[in-house]
């Protein structure tokens, strides 16, 4: 897999997954058995294309990629994430908004009005869903929109925390970059008290 490349307020897989209908995706999310079988997500973003703020999946072995439901239906998030308790898409763009999908219709089923901006988000195999504000992991309550505090990261000089998910067996990864000059660390996250360790 090719770097993660980070553009305004969305994350895109540099070079890799390419276009879909002369659109770029704007992040990816691999999803388990629960949504029949690995699937990988993405949304599309644009702003003549019919095509443009779509929810698409992709195939990891060749790059095909398929629109779910009807076009223009799904908000072009920069950080996607899948619960698999409540069989459901969740995503942001760095603002006040957490954007609830239907991995199935690929329509925007609903908003939550978040109490802080939050960008990286990952949902654990419980439905827990976690999010970064100012630096901070914590947990959002996808009902109210309330976010609390875990605990401050501590990254290395220059770094930022880019993206998140956690690994089948529990583990939570995250993606580090720096800018000047150009680098990548990954590192896990502690869920419990937001330590690191790369």
């Amino acid at each position: 897999m090719k770097p993660m490349e980070r553009r305004g307020s969305h994350t895109r897989a540099a070079g890799w997954i390419g276009t879909f209908f002369a659109l770029t995706i704007s992040c990816l999310v691999g999803v388990g058995p629960i949504f029949a079988g690995p699937i990988l997500y993405s949304t599309t973003f644009g702003t003549t294309s019919p095509n443009a703020n779509s929810l698409i999946t992709v195939n990891a072995a060749n790059g095909t990629q398929q629109l779910v439901g009807l076009p223009g239906q799904t908000t072009a998030v920069g950080w996607l994430t899948a619960d698999l308790v409540d069989n459901l898409l969740y995503g942001t763009t760095g603002s006040e908004t957490l954007y609830v999908i239907n991995p199935n219709s690929g329509a925007t089923s609903g908003t939550v009005t978040l109490s802080l901006p939050v960008s990286a988000i990952a949902a654990s195999a419980q439905g827990t869903l976690y999010g970064l504000a100012f630096g901070t992991l914590g947990t959002i309550n996808t009902a109210t929109g309330q976010f609390s505090s875990v605990g401050a990261l501590s990254l290395g000089p220059g770094y930022r925390l880019e993206a998140m998910a956690f690994s089948p067996g529990g583990t939570l990864y995250g993606v580090t970059v720096n800018d000047a000059p150009f680098s990548q660390q990954l590192i896990t996250l502690n869920p419990a008290t937001g330590a690191t360790s790369s």
